[in-house]
Formats: C-alpha cells, sequence, structure tokens
C-alpha cells in the first residue's frame, strides 16, 4: 500500500520537519502514529494523504510513484484515501447528511443509490435526529462523529484519521474506533495519529506503532502480541 524511503521534508529554506523516515505500511495494515505535540504527526499525514510531497526521498502509494505523478493525476488516488481532520473541516452550509455524502457526490453517484447508506451511518454514529442541521448548531463532538462519518462512507483502501477520539466522551470514542476498525477488517489500510493512552493500550495488539520523535525521525514498531501461556 504506502513504501516511504528516505523521505524528508522542509518548507522554504527552514529546517526539516521530517527527517529521513522509511517504512511501509501493508495492505490492510493498522498504526497508530504516535509522538509529542510538534513532532510532525500532522504534517506526516498531510504527505499521506497527498497534501503535501515530499522535499526528497521516495514515496509509493497504490503502486505509484508519488514524485513522478503530474498534478492532474492526484485527484484520482485521492478518492482512495478517507481523511478525518483534527479541525474537522466540515462545510458550513451544507446539511450533516450532505457533508456526509459528499464524497459519493462528488464521484457522481446518484443520492437515490446512496441515501440509505448514508442515513444508516449517521444512526449509527448517533446522529440520525440531526442530518438536516448544519455545522454550526453541532458540539464539537457531533463535528468530530460527523467528520469520521464522511470519511468512511465511501469505504476507503486508506483512512487516516487526526486524533479521531479528542473531541468526544470515552464511551463514544469507543464507539467510533470501532467503526474504524471495522472497516480495517474489511480491507482498509488505518493509521490513526493519536495522544489517548487509553486507546493505545487497549489496541495495541493488533495495530502497529509509527512513533515520531522530536527530531521528524520516526521508529516503526509492530503489534505487541500476547505470549502464550
Amino acid at each position: 500500500m504506502i513504501r516511504v524511503k528516505n523521505v524528508g521534508l522542509q518548507y522554504a529554506d527552514g529546517p526539516e520537519i521530517l527527517t529521513d523516515l522509511s517504512f511501509t505500511l501493508p495492505d490492510g495494515s493498522f498504526h497508530f502514529l504516535t509522538g509529542r505535540s510538534g513532532a510532525g504527526k500532522s504534517t506526516l499525514l498531510r504527505m499521506l494523504y497527498l497534501g503535501q510531497r515530499p522535499s526528497r526521498g521516495q514515496m509509493e502509494m497504490f503502486g505509484k510513484d508519488i514524485g513522478q505523478l503530474e498534478p492532474y493525476e492526484l485527484p484520482e488516488l485521492r478518492r482512495k484515501i478517507g481523511v478525518v481532520f483534527q479541525n474537522f473541516r466540515l462545510i458550513s452550509h451544507l446539511s450533516v447528511f450532505e457533508n456526509v455524502a459528499l464524497p459519493l457526490a462528488i464521484e457522481g453517484r446518484n443520492e437515490e443509490d446512496y441515501a440509505r447508506n448514508v442515513v444508516e451511518l449517521l444512526d449509527w454514529v448517533g446522529l440520525g435526529d440531526k442530518m438536516d442541521q448544519f455545522p454550526a448548531l453541532l458540539s464539537g463532538g457531533e463535528q468530530q462523529q460527523v467528520a469520521i462519518a464522511r470519511a468512511v462512507v465511501a469505504s476507503p483502501q486508506l483512512l487516516l484519521a487526526d486524533e479521531p477520539t479528542g473531541s468526544v466522551d470515552a464511551e463514544m470514542g469507543e464507539r467510533l474506533l470501532g467503526l474504524l476498525i471495522e472497516l480495517n477488517r474489511q480491507g482498509a489500510t488505518l493509521v490513526i495519529a493519536t495522544h489517548d493512552t487509553g486507546v493505545l493500550a487497549s489496541h495495541r495488539h493488533h495495530a502497529g506503532e509509527l512513533h515520531l520523535d522530536e527530531g521528524g525521525r520516526l521508529r516503526q514498531f509492530p503489534p505487541v502480541r500476547a505470549k502464550a501461556g
């Protein structure tokens, strides 16, 4: 799914934010992205959803060398990626239903073909009674629920989530995380940036870890398997 080799990222003439990154994410894998605030987690996610190209090194996604692609080729790859942004990025003039359905509408699908699935997904995340409301009327936690529903509605091959449980209580956080994990079980590759130690402790047995240190360097760890006996 993703191969990154000796990648560095810097803006203009400033210092590198990410340095000498090398890692592989197989199809269907599940990884937490960890590190202190300012280590570059959001920047790495931005690079993975093709919002920022590396300054150097090689990055392959979906069998394509990203450095060799023309700008007009990127939208097709982005349609394979679902993203949960930390600041939600909901569209203010669209209803909850329309925000969640947006990836499907952009693909040119007819609303009558996807409306039922969108309604069922909103019911699942607890917003079935608010599908006609607009983002400004929702709490931060409810906006997070909308953002997650929008990210998963098109069953992306790669799902990236930046602190997806940060704006909801523990019970809803586990419920939303369960939705992401179910998508992973269906074959999607999953990368979740988180500071939530409870989430990490609960799921380290089946999720690997990408850890960014303060110098923008990364270490990759496999899932922590329970010892037999």
